[in-house]
Protein backbone atom coordinates (compact mmCIF):
# COMPACT_ATOMS: atom_id res chain seq x y z
CA UNK A 1 0.00 0.00 0.00
CA UNK A 2 1.51 3.30 -1.15
CA UNK A 3 0.89 6.55 0.60
CA UNK A 4 0.86 9.82 -1.21
CA UNK A 5 3.32 12.37 -0.01
CA UNK A 6 2.40 15.95 0.70
CA UNK A 7 4.08 18.27 -1.72
CA UNK A 8 5.54 21.32 -0.06
CA UNK A 9 6.27 24.22 -2.33
CA UNK A 10 9.38 26.21 -1.51
CA UNK A 11 9.19 29.86 -0.47
CA UNK A 12 9.21 32.14 -3.50
CA UNK A 13 12.56 33.73 -4.17
CA UNK A 14 13.12 37.46 -4.48
CA UNK A 15 13.42 36.98 -8.24
CA UNK A 16 10.02 35.26 -8.28
CA UNK A 17 8.48 38.07 -6.25
CA UNK A 18 9.96 40.72 -8.53
CA UNK A 19 8.71 38.80 -11.57
CA UNK A 20 5.20 38.63 -10.10
CA UNK A 21 5.33 42.33 -9.24
CA UNK A 22 6.39 43.14 -12.80
CA UNK A 23 3.61 41.01 -14.28
CA UNK A 24 1.02 42.51 -11.93
CA UNK A 25 2.23 46.02 -12.76
CA UNK A 26 1.93 45.37 -16.50
CA UNK A 27 -1.55 43.95 -16.10
CA UNK A 28 -2.67 46.84 -13.89
CA UNK A 29 -1.27 49.43 -16.29
CA UNK A 30 -3.05 47.72 -19.17
CA UNK A 31 -6.32 47.75 -17.22
CA UNK A 32 -5.87 51.44 -16.39
CA UNK A 33 -5.44 52.29 -20.07
CA UNK A 34 -8.52 50.25 -20.93
CA UNK A 35 -10.55 52.04 -18.24
CA UNK A 36 -9.38 55.44 -19.49
CA UNK A 37 -10.45 54.53 -23.03
CA UNK A 38 -13.89 53.46 -21.82
CA UNK A 39 -14.36 56.68 -19.83
CA UNK A 40 -13.22 58.81 -22.75
CA UNK A 41 -15.60 56.97 -25.09
CA UNK A 42 -18.49 57.55 -22.71
CA UNK A 43 -17.66 61.25 -22.38
CA UNK A 44 -17.38 61.63 -26.14
CA UNK A 45 -20.74 59.90 -26.56
CA UNK A 46 -22.40 62.49 -24.29
CA UNK A 47 -20.66 65.33 -26.14
CA UNK A 48 -21.77 64.02 -29.54
CA UNK A 49 -25.34 63.65 -28.31
CA UNK A 50 -25.31 67.25 -27.08
CA UNK A 51 -23.86 68.45 -30.40
CA UNK A 52 -26.49 66.59 -32.41
CA UNK A 53 -29.25 68.07 -30.26
CA UNK A 54 -27.81 71.54 -30.74
CA UNK A 55 -27.65 71.10 -34.52
CA UNK A 56 -31.20 69.76 -34.73
CA UNK A 57 -32.54 72.51 -32.49
CA UNK A 58 -30.78 75.10 -34.63
CA UNK A 59 -32.17 73.73 -37.92
CA UNK A 60 -35.70 73.37 -36.63
CA UNK A 61 -35.57 76.78 -35.00
CA UNK A 62 -34.53 78.42 -38.28
CA UNK A 63 -37.41 76.84 -40.19
CA UNK A 64 -39.94 77.61 -37.48
CA UNK A 65 -38.76 81.17 -37.00
CA UNK A 66 -38.88 81.96 -40.70
CA UNK A 67 -42.51 80.83 -40.78
CA UNK A 68 -43.30 82.69 -37.56
CA UNK A 69 -41.55 85.79 -38.81
CA UNK A 70 -43.71 85.95 -41.90
CA UNK A 71 -46.90 85.14 -39.98
CA UNK A 72 -46.32 87.58 -37.13
CA UNK A 73 -45.18 90.35 -39.42
CA UNK A 74 -48.32 89.88 -41.54
CA UNK A 75 -50.64 89.72 -38.50
CA UNK A 76 -49.18 92.77 -36.79
CA UNK A 77 -49.10 94.62 -40.12
CA UNK A 78 -52.80 93.95 -40.69
CA UNK A 79 -53.66 95.02 -37.14
CA UNK A 80 -51.63 98.26 -37.50
CA UNK A 81 -53.22 99.00 -40.92
CA UNK A 82 -50.42 98.31 -43.30
CA UNK A 83 -47.41 99.14 -41.16
CA UNK A 84 -45.23 96.04 -41.17
CA UNK A 85 -42.08 97.39 -39.52
CA UNK A 86 -43.43 97.07 -35.93
CA UNK A 87 -44.36 93.47 -36.71
CA UNK A 88 -40.84 92.78 -37.93
CA UNK A 89 -39.33 94.29 -34.74
CA UNK A 90 -41.57 92.29 -32.43
CA UNK A 91 -40.93 89.13 -34.40
CA UNK A 92 -37.16 89.69 -34.24
CA UNK A 93 -37.31 90.11 -30.46
CA UNK A 94 -39.22 86.86 -30.09
CA UNK A 95 -36.66 85.09 -32.28
CA UNK A 96 -33.82 86.32 -30.10
CA UNK A 97 -35.57 85.01 -26.97
CA UNK A 98 -36.25 81.62 -28.58
CA UNK A 99 -32.64 81.37 -29.76
CA UNK A 100 -31.33 82.17 -26.30
CA UNK A 101 -33.49 79.43 -24.77
CA UNK A 102 -32.29 76.86 -27.31
CA UNK A 103 -28.67 77.88 -26.76
CA UNK A 104 -29.10 77.50 -23.00
CA UNK A 105 -30.60 74.00 -23.41
CA UNK A 106 -27.78 72.92 -25.71
CA UNK A 107 -25.07 74.23 -23.38
CA UNK A 108 -26.67 72.38 -20.49
CA UNK A 109 -26.51 69.13 -22.49
CA UNK A 110 -22.84 69.75 -23.32
CA UNK A 111 -21.95 70.28 -19.64
CA UNK A 112 -23.02 66.70 -18.88
CA UNK A 113 -19.95 65.37 -20.69
CA UNK A 114 -17.15 64.73 -18.21
CA UNK A 115 -13.63 64.80 -19.64
CA UNK A 116 -11.73 64.62 -16.34
CA UNK A 117 -11.33 60.81 -16.31
CA UNK A 118 -12.16 60.74 -12.60
CA UNK A 119 -12.51 56.98 -12.32
CA UNK A 120 -9.18 56.41 -14.07
CA UNK A 121 -7.37 58.82 -11.74
CA UNK A 122 -8.91 57.19 -8.66
CA UNK A 123 -8.02 53.73 -9.92
CA UNK A 124 -4.49 54.87 -10.72
CA UNK A 125 -4.11 56.17 -7.14
CA UNK A 126 -5.29 52.80 -5.83
CA UNK A 127 -2.83 51.00 -8.09
CA UNK A 128 0.05 53.20 -7.01
CA UNK A 129 -0.82 52.57 -3.35
CA UNK A 130 -0.89 48.81 -3.92
CA UNK A 131 2.41 48.88 -5.77
CA UNK A 132 3.97 50.99 -3.04
CA UNK A 133 2.72 48.56 -0.39
CA UNK A 134 4.09 45.57 -2.32
CA UNK A 135 7.41 47.29 -2.86
CA UNK A 136 7.74 48.09 0.86
CA UNK A 137 6.86 44.47 1.76
CA UNK A 138 9.47 43.30 -0.74
CA UNK A 139 12.06 45.60 0.84
CA UNK A 140 11.25 44.22 4.28
CA UNK A 141 11.57 40.68 2.92
CA UNK A 142 14.91 41.49 1.31
CA UNK A 143 16.29 42.94 4.57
Amino acid sequence: MATQGVRIEPEPTIGDLIGRLTDDSKRLASNEVRLARLELGESMHHAVQGGIRLALAFGIAILALVGLSVLLTALIGSVLIGKTWPGALITGALEIIAGALLLWAGMRAMKKADFTLGESRAELRTTMTRLSDRASKLRVTME
